[in-house]
Formats: structure tokens, sequence, C-alpha cells
């Protein structure tokens, strides 16, 4: 799974360069762009799924972990 989400975001690099002045607008003070944004609120929860889904099942791999004394 770690890796298939790797490879998802990898696969919006060429999407991150056509953005390129769109980012370089924004250090002016620019608003983002709606294609900006959408990629932004897209990658967002992306990574929180992603980090929650690794935290849960961390949680219950580790459910029978016994430590010894």
């Amino acid at each position: 799974a770690v890796f298939e989400e790797l490879k998802r975001s990898h696969s919006h690099v060429e999407r991150v360069y056509r953005l390129a002045a769109d980012l370089e607008a924004l250090e002016g003070g620019a608003q983002p762009s709606a294609e900006l944004r959408a990629l932004t609120e897209e990658r967002y929860r992306a990574a929180v799924r992603f980090t929650a889904n690794l935290i849960l099942t961390a949680w219950r791999d580790s459910a029978d972990l016994r430590l010894v004394d």
C-alpha cells in the first residue's frame, strides 16, 4: 500500500510542473488558481488518509505485541 501511494503521488509531478507559474505567482501575493487549489486540496486529503491508514495499521498490527520486562 505504501508503494502504491508513492506511485499515485508521483503521478502528479507533471501537473505540478505545469502549475509552476501559479506557485511563483503566490510568492508575489496572487491568489491560487482553481487548478492549483484543487491539486493542493486533493494531495492534502490523500496525505491525511495515507497517514491515518499507516497509524491505524501500526495500531492494529501491534495489538498483540508484548514487551519483555
